[in-house]
């Protein structure tokens, strides 16, 4: 049958990891299987298509092909394309590291599963990745429904018996008993959990090397947690040398942090700090490698401008080699001066240290990717809708909302180059301590042009007023580019927390020999203790306004490069009021 041979070719591309040949084949043969309405072949490789481009890192392209997937399984109310949907989609959220939505589209695919056929091997599938996300959720106790309706599964599918059942069967039972130790684990429940270790490796095929590998990290997951450090370090350690053979970066992060730890309990505190070092410059190598193939996808996406953006992350990269190498440098310098000093305890809190500050680099990492994907998938979501709108031939709109779409259009994609100009602006404001200032502009001047440039004036939603000092003749010397940017910044910011009916003010005055520009709105305000706080890269105290954290830190870093500074008036109490100052330098006649 034409439609089996060409899944089951779809099926051996993607267990090869044959990414390029299975992108190119899948759209001709999902054309194949709707001609001849084999929607079960149709929805399957579909889903390996989704999930090839989420093992590759091109989760934007994952989560826009699974979109249209899952609005073609619901208009056709087709249930097992609703179920391979929302598990392909927990795929792509959980790599990105969203667990909580991940998890809830695993319930969703196994409940419309149910509904269909019995499809034994793409349901276990389900329940494994179901299983994992739990686990890295710490969500043990809803592991133990999850775990037991598995077993409902198994025991309808096959007798359990290992000397009758399948080769698939025994994988299937084996992934089964490797989800019951996470679980038990995680619980503290050790004995059961070797229980279930002793089961999987029971039940395991010999020619399973993956299973294999499972079982040595969770026998060393065991002692560890029992506290025999000796052989929790035994199992760590062949499981490590069956890493090495495959190079997959992301478990040997796991493993070694699994080390780490070991080496902890074992007192082997240098050792320990050298794993954590590599746990630390295989993350960041991940870390890179995400970014380079996102950057890749956006160029194809946005056409963003690739060689702006290697600048930005050879900065991150460098910034985070120095942070690493002052780390280790300090711990060794500390570790050697407390030899001699209760050497043991206070080893220990250095290496607590200097784990949060990983910990803390990671999360930050985290965050800024979550934000520049939201504040950039928002628009792209807009963008994309309104292009296929208008490009559809068949379709005939009024001009009215064709001049929307297209203003639509324009707005978003004025959107994401703004950000990428503030992301721009941020990291050359950040590597440059002074700015050169040759530009001769007048005060009141500089401050229309940002008033223009903001559009402030424009909305009727709330009153603005400029107030000035200056004559329109007096001048000052600054870098008119940059001293704009960093103003309009500010007033953006009043825009967006300013309510209706509100007030925005603008006052511009001479205060010894500098130009004192302050911008105060009658919004929800900054909390006195947050009043550096928000001067912090990435740091949003309201996570439902959008923005990404950058517009403070950018001005800031502009009016100290300009001689100035930026800072927030506390005496201020309806509102917020920025001060903003430019040093005064005389012009040359």
């Amino acid at each position: 049958m034409e439609s089996k041979k060409r899944i089951d070719l779809i099926c051996e591309l993607y267990n090869h990891d044959l990414n390029d040949s299975l992108i190119a084949q899948a759209p001709k043969d999902m054309a194949f299987h709707k001609s001849t309405e084999q929607w079960e072949h149709y929805y399957e490789t579909w889903m390996h298509l989704v999930n090839t481009y989420t093992f590759m890192g091109k989760v934007n392209t994952a989560l826009r092909e699974v979109k249209l997937m899952h609005d073609d399984a619901t208009k056709r109310n087709d249930n097992y394309g609703l179920a391979l949907s929302n598990y392909a989609m927990g795929n792509a959220y959980n790599n990105m590291g969203y667990l909580p939505e991940a998890i809830k589209c695993y319930k969703l695919s196994i409940s419309f599963i149910r509904n269909t056929q019995t499809y034994e091997s793409t349901y276990n599938d389900i329940y494994s990745y179901y299983c994992d996300a739990l686990n890295e959720n710490h969500q043990w106790e809803e592991m133990k429904e999850v775990t037991a309706d598995w077993q409902k599964l198994l025991e309808r599918i096959t007798d359990y018996d290992h000397d009758k059942t399948t080769s698939s069967s025994k994988v299937w039972y084996s992934y089964y008993h490797l989800a019951c130790a996470q679980m038990h684990l995680g619980l503290e429940q050790l004995d059961l959990a070797e229980k279930e270790i002793d089961e999987a490796e029971h039940t395991a095929p010999a020619n399973t090397e993956f299973i294999q590998m499972s079982i040595l990290y969770y026998r060393a997951q065991l002692w560890l947690q029992r506290k025999n450090y000796q052989k929790a370090l035994d199992f760590n350690s062949r499981r490590l040398s069956k890493s090495l053979d495959y190079n997959d970066k992301s478990s040997l992060v796991m493993i070694r942090e699994q080390r780490a730890k070991i080496l902890s309990g074992l007192g082997r505190f240098e050792e320990m700090a050298e794993m954590y070092k590599e746990v630390y410059e295989l993350t960041d190598s991940m870390y890179r490698k995400d970014a380079r193939t996102q950057i890749n996808e956006l160029n194809t996406l946005f056409r963003v401008n690739e060689f702006d953006m290697e600048k930005r992350l050879n900065r991150v990269r460098t910034t985070a080699v120095v942070t690493v190498v002052i780390a280790i440098a300090l711990f060794l310098l500390l570790g050697y001066w407390f030899l001699m000093n209760r050497r043991l305890k206070r080893k220990n809190e250095e290496l607590a240290i200097a784990r949060d500050k990983a910990q803390e680099s990671s999360r930050m990492k985290t965050e800024f990717i979550k934000n520049i994907s939201h504040e950039i998938r928002t628009p792209l979501n807009i963008l994309s809708g309104f292009s296929q709108v208008m490009a559809q031939p068949d379709v005939e709109l009024p001009e009215e909302i064709r001049h929307e779409a297209s203003e639509k259009i324009v707005e978003n994609t004025n959107r994401i180059t703004s950000l990428i100009n503030k992301l721009l602006i941020l990291s050359e404001s950040s590597s440059r301590t002074h700015i050169e200032r040759t530009d001769t502009i007048s005060v009141n001047q500089l401050c229309q042009n940002v008033i223009a440039l903001s559009c402030v004036g424009d909305n009727l939603f709330y009153q603005f007023e400029f107030v000035t000092e200056f004559a329109d003749e007096e001048q000052i010397q600054t870098a008119e580019y940059y001293a704009t940017q960093a103003i309009s910044q500010l007033l953006d910011n009043a825009m967006k927390f300013t309510p209706e009916g509100g007030k925005i003010l603008m006052t511009c005055k001479k205060v010894d020999d500098e130009v004192q520009i302050s911008i105060e709105d009658t919004g929800c305000g900054v909390p006195k203790e947050k009043a550096e706080e928000i001067f912090k890269e990435f740091v949003q105290l309201d996570e439902y306004k959008t923005g990404t954290g950058i517009g403070l830190p950018l001005s800031r870093n502009i009016a100290r490069s300009l001689g100035g500074d930026l800072s927030l008036d506390l005496s201020y109490t309806a509102g917020a009021r920025f001060v903003f100052t430019l040093p005064i330098t005389p012009t040359q006649s």
